[in-house]
């Protein structure tokens, strides 16, 4: 595709403001209603590690911003979609090896709903293989060609972060549109953009939720 950088930098900021903000929405939303029944959500590693320190803030800021983002869209949205749309049995294989991962938050996390998430990732990817024709539909709907390959590769991504639940269910949101973004500008790296965006934004949220920038800005975060 021969696009204008305007239009690319256009399609890189509406998938951010769509699929990223809306990630973050969520992920919130899940957390205050994990509090607000008794149980404290896993916090992110990173919101441990040099929080409060210079330094120790500017490395992880490299890594999550420009190394995290680089790395991960090389191998999903370069390599892993890519390969799982040449065969259709392919996108139902990496679907049935996301169970691993599922599996292993659930035995270290003890919460149902995270076997049972990771159980409706795989029945919409069957459905999906047993009905082609609705693949079609999809496809159409978000003007793509890739739906299920898209959703497989979005589901290994989403539990791959599984143990900081219920971090995978916004993850899911915003690798899915991460998806779309490559179909419609046909670059990879676009991709690497907005995750680099939207780490951008979640880890100045979620370094405003512990305090970071002062006790005034302190907010309820991811």
């Amino acid at each position: 595709l021969n696009l204008h950088w305007k239009i690319i930098v256009s399609e890189v900021i509406l998938c951010w403001a769509v699929y990223g903000l809306l990630a973050i929405s969520v992920n919130i939303g899940l957390q205050l209603a994990y509090l607000q029944c008794g149980w404290t959500p896993k916090v992110h590693p990173i919101a441990n590690v040099g929080i409060h320190d210079g330094t120790g803030g500017w490395i992880i800021g490299l890594g999550a911003c420009v190394v995290a983002p680089l790395f991960e869209e090389l191998i999903f949205r370069r390599w892993l979609m890519p390969w799982s749309m040449r065969r259709r049995i392919r996108s139902l294989w990496l679907q049935l090896f996301t169970l691993f991962f599922c599996m292993n938050a659930y035995i270290q996390l003890q919460r149902l709903e995270v076997f049972f998430f990771g159980l409706l990732l795989l029945l919409v990817q069957v459905l999906l293989f047993v009905f082609p024709q609705r693949t079609k539909q999809l496809n159409r709907l978000f003007c793509s060609t890739t739906f299920a390959s898209n959703w497989s590769t979005s589901s290994l991504f989403a539990m791959l972060h599984a143990t900081v639940w219920p971090s995978p269910v916004a993850l899911m949101i915003l690798s899915m549109g991460l998806g779309f973004l490559v179909v419609r500008t046909g670059r990879w790296w676009t991709a690497a953009l907005c995750h680099a965006l939207f780490n951008f934004t979640s880890l100045m949220v979620l370094y405003a939720s512990q305090g970071a920038f002062g006790s005034q800005l302190k907010i309820i975060a991811p």
